[in-house]
């Protein structure tokens, strides 16, 4: 006697749901701890911890947003240090973590892909409205803030603000995932 998949009539099998008993191919069937099942007894639903609504969306936006702002003055000062080169590495995992635990809290600790990506966006926005502002305005520890007339281009520092730029997104979208 030939056993036929409920779903796919082509394909033989000889396992059955251990639920409702119909017939199931490998393509059909959900392990389960008590064993296969078929997808309707299985009863798969998304997990909670990555169902983000609009409202948690908007609020992980806002503290993107707010925490970045944050973050792209605080790159703005360390722009003209004299350290600027290891201490942007330091700084940018610094902003980056800042940035994925606000938006962490702000989504109420959603483990969802899209939030991570809001938190990276964030982390990106720091850094590059951080060396607008460190190219517009100059601070001098004797004159204070004053207006950059002409901008400067400091070779050696596009491999740090690389840098910077890629650890940030990569620890403000790591620890909003966690």
């Amino acid at each position: 006697m030939e056993l036929r998949c409920a779903n796919h009539p082509d394909v033989e099998t000889r396992v059955s749901c251990n639920k409702c008993g119909k017939l199931i191919c490998f393509r059909c069937m959900v392990s389960t701890p008590v064993g296969y099942r078929c997808r309707e007894c299985a009863k798969i639903r998304p997990n909670p911890l990555t169902q983000v609504s609009t409202e948690l969306y908007a609020k992980a936006i806002g503290a993107a947003f707010l925490s970045g702002a944050a973050g792209a003055l605080a790159w703005g000062l360390a722009k003209n240090s004299r350290l600027y080169g290891l201490l942007s590495v330091v700084l940018a995992m610094g902003i980056g973590y800042g940035i994925g635990v606000l938006v962490s809290k702000a989504s109420n600790r959603k483990q969802a892909p899209s939030i991570a990506a809001i938190a990276a966006a964030g982390a990106v926005g720091a850094f590059i409205f951080g060396n607008v502002l460190g190219l517009i305005f100059r601070f001098d520890v004797s004159a204070g803030f004053a207006f950059q007339h002409a901008l400067e281009f400091r070779p050696w520092d596009t491999i740090w603000s690389w840098l910077s730029l890629a650890l940030s997104a990569a620890m403000a979208y790591t620890r909003a995932r966690q």
